[in-house]
């Protein structure tokens, strides 16, 4: 690859980029903005700037073990001792220290393993993840290795949520269409999740899997969610005072601006938050930012009162169109805490 004077390295292998270290959208613009603290009530400035470190690190040894196979090649290796058979997956150990140290030989491994545990899913992201959240990742044994290998773990049906993976499912590596040789390269999808046919294709390329197979669900109507769909646009009023008389509920809502399509067992209606505030509309929406599809708007009603929206999303009782719309629930379920956190320490405008 090219060094950073542009010279091509011995190998002549041509760079892929997928963009910046940093990406464009996370430099913020320079400028000076003008808020209301919100534990005061008094005017700040907040100055943009900014602070990062750049760096290059080695994938040493494991480059041609590992990462360059699963690059050019598209396979999983391993390292297997030719004394006692012991395979390790990533083929972290030259030498097996059960066989007086035997060297090991590389070996190619099956695309399917299985999980070793439920793998811990990350609802709340660090800034520079937030478009992979929520996200997963967890150790799958490979044939018949004794180690498991860290992977990113996806599902077709969705966003990831608990009970997806979990100890023993059986799962098909996919690759992505243009590998660079990282880890990140490759994720796992539960196998009962694909058809016959793409459960047995090696490799399975990224672009060949459906990754919205979840339908959004239909719901029959009922009166009971009407009247509760009647009640949340009653509390419109009071939400929109409450927001605007709340210091903290104002600036969780600052700059923020999303059309959300709800459909429900009494119909559909919009959430639309701008101006550092929320609007309900009856019906449906145009040029919505994604969808959300609950059977009973009454869990709305819940979300006022301080319950999760986010819990939910978990439980998989409201199903979501575009994972990317978690920043907004989160954002979403801030605001009754927002306000009764103002109304406790006396920060709520009574004007």
């Amino acid at each position: 690859m090219k060094n950073k004077n542009g010279q091509m390295g011995k190998t002549g292998q041509k760079p892929f980029y997928e963009g910046p270290c940093i990406p464009p959208e996370m430099l913020p613009e320079r400028g000076v903005t003008q808020i209301k603290d919100p534990l005061t009530g008094t005017d700040v400035l907040l100055v943009n700037s900014v602070m990062f470190t750049a760096y290059m690190y080695s994938q040493g040894a494991l480059s041609e073990a590992f990462f360059l196979p699963l690059r050019d090649r598209a396979v999983i290796m391993g390292a297997q001792c030719p004394t006692c058979g012991t395979i390790n997956c990533p083929p972290f150990q030259r030498m097996c220290p059960d066989c007086d140290f035997v060297e090991m030989v590389p070996v190619e491994l099956p695309d399917t393993g299985i999980m070793m545990a439920s793998p811990p899913i990350s609802f709340f992201t660090p800034s520079m993840f937030k478009h992979l959240a929520p996200l997963a990742r967890g150790y799958v044994l490979f044939g018949e290795a004794q180690t498991g290998l860290s992977v990113w773990c996806r599902t077709t049906t969705g966003m990831i949520r608990p009970g997806i993976f979990k100890k023993g499912t059986q799962v098909k590596v996919v690759f992505n269409d243009k590998r660079q040789g990282l880890i990140t390269d490759i994720c796992v999808v539960p196998i009962a999740e694909l058809s016959p046919e793409l459960a047995a294709k090696s490799p399975l390329l990224f672009s060949e899997v459906n990754w919205s197979a979840l339908k959004k669900p239909e719901f029959e109507f009922s009166s009971e969610a009407e009247e509760n769909l009647r009640g949340l646009f009653g509390l419109e009023d009071e939400i929109r005072d409450s927001i605007s008389r709340s210091p903290r509920a104002v600036q969780n809502l600052n700059g923020w601006e999303v059309r959300v399509q709800v459909t429900t067992a009494a119909g559909k209606f919009g959430i639309y938050i701008e101006n550092e505030n929320i609007e309900f509309v009856d019906g449906s929406m145009k040029d919505q930012t994604f969808e959300l599809a609950v059977s009973d708007p009454a869990v709305f009603l819940d979300w006022w009162e301080g319950k999760s929206l986010t819990n939910l999303l978990v439980e998989g009782i409201m199903w979501m169109s575009n994972p990317s719309g978690l920043e907004t629930i989160t954002k979403m379920d801030r605001i009754p805490r927002s306000v009764k956190r103002d109304k406790e320490d006396g920060s709520f405008r009574k004007d």
